[in-house]
């Protein structure tokens, strides 16, 4: 399959992900969700790590062999991923269980501006202009969407959830600035990367569930959730395609970097046809002016 065709695949992938998340926030609530996510997500790496141990490693694909010989540094490297990555995801859980997908959804796309303004904060990065352009156009679009979103009783500057996503936007930007860190700055490779992160997200996130279910008094049947297999098998596939078209010979990261965006566009169309959403034409004018400036983030 050539890159291009994986990155559609990748993008497609996560617009069902992002209907997944909806749909089963919809019936239950967001903690147990992504406590439910999370367990799928570590056993689905778990005999991977297993056969890592007993070096078994060469019977499995390359792209699934993870390394077991690290030191205590690098643990700590992906802990702290796993750390940041599950703070994103409880903000956006709780989000979008409050929100319309096809708002939320398109809030989130604005994470390659955002990680660009946090590189320039922390990491003194230049943009180029036409980058500084892209940046306008993504705020400016958003800024837009705020209107649009008002019609369905969504206030941007009062809505605490807008905020909630906002932030884990945030957050979600400076873990892809964190995952550039761990690919170039380190020998670690991206199936250990996964597998290690998928592990460590347990620990971190059931605390949090722990201590919701005590406040909250829910039973641990809140965990069977049978979406949760789904959310988290197609971002794992999601993320596998989009690792496989940027190693494809010849991938230009010019196009697979806003092509992948193009995700918000299936949440979108999903939102309108399967949850009943309003105001499609107002949405898709705005995300299509979102997607242009993604696109020109990614000219240097």
């Amino acid at each position: 399959m050539s890159w291009f065709a994986l990155t559609v695949c990748s993008a497609v992938l996560l617009g069902l992900y992002d209907l997944a998340k909806k749909a089963a926030l919809r019936g239950a609530p967001p903690m147990a969700v992504l406590m439910a996510t999370v367990l799928v997500g570590a056993a689905t790496w778990a005999p991977c790590v297993a056969a890592a141990s007993l070096g078994w490693s060469a019977a499995l694909p390359s792209g699934l062999r993870v390394a077991t010989s690290l030191g205590w540094a690098e643990h700590g490297l992906l802990l702290a991923k796993s750390t940041l990555v599950a703070a994103s995801w409880a903000l956006a859980y709780a989000a979008l269980a409050r929100l319309p997908v096809s708002i939320a959804a398109p809030i989130r796309s604005t994470s390659p501006a955002f990680t660009i303004l946090v590189a320039v904060a922390l990491m003194g990065e230049r943009p180029s202009t036409t980058q500084w352009l892209g940046v306008a156009t993504v705020l400016a679009a958003f800024y837009a969407f705020s209107w649009a979103s008002a019609a369905e009783g969504v206030h941007f500057a009062r809505n605490k959830w807008v905020g909630c996503m906002g932030l884990s936007t945030l957050l979600a930007a400076c873990s892809a600035l964190y995952d550039k860190y761990l690919f170039q700055q380190t020998d670690l490779d991206v199936p250990t990367v996964q597998a290690w992160f998928s592990l460590y997200l347990v620990p971190v996130v059931a605390p949090w569930y722990l201590r919701w279910r005590r406040r909250c008094g829910a039973p641990h049947a809140e965990l069977l959730q049978p979406l949760a297999v789904a959310i988290a098998w197609l971002l794992l596939a999601a993320d596998y395609a989009y690792f496989a078209a940027l190693a494809t010979d010849g991938a230009l990261i010019a196009v697979v970097s806003p092509l992948r965006r193009t995700a918000v566009a299936v949440s979108l169309v999903g939102g309108v046809l399967l949850f009943g959403e309003r105001g499609f034409r107002r949405k898709a004018a705005c995300v299509g002016a979102m997607l242009a400036g993604v696109t020109l983030l990614a000219f240097y």
